[in-house]
């Protein structure tokens, strides 16, 4: 099942890669709400670090990692946390959103 999760996740962030590009690029969809799209975008990604790893998904199904995998995975919660900061310090510094659509993302991560 993280397979169809990974699966998943990639489907949604892909096409909205492809219109951003568009949208820097070729000056396409201008008349979109880019804001919206952004933030969508990465929150999405932003969730999708749960089910990355190998420790999460297990516990989300109510199974222990080591009877699932073969080597026992260690807690990630450090990882994911750390890449949800990240991510959110790149999202405020780096792209031209308000604050009044900005506190989407790390609540969706909460």
């Amino acid at each position: 099942l993280p397979v169809f999760l990974r699966l998943l996740t990639f489907m949604i962030v892909s096409p909205l890669f492809v219109l951003t590009i568009l949208r820097c690029r070729y000056g396409v969809l201008k008349s979109w709400n880019w804001e919206v799209i952004v933030v969508v975008k990465f929150a999405v990604y932003m969730l999708s670090f749960l089910f990355i790893g190998k420790w999460y998904p297990a516990m989300i199904f109510a199974e222990k990692p080591a009877d699932i995998w073969t080597q026992a995975p260690v807690d990630e919660e450090l990882l994911v946390v750390l890449a949800w900061v990240a991510v959110t310090v790149v999202l405020c510094l780096y792209t031209p959103i308000r604050l009044v659509v900005l506190w989407v993302v790390p609540c969706a991560t909460s």
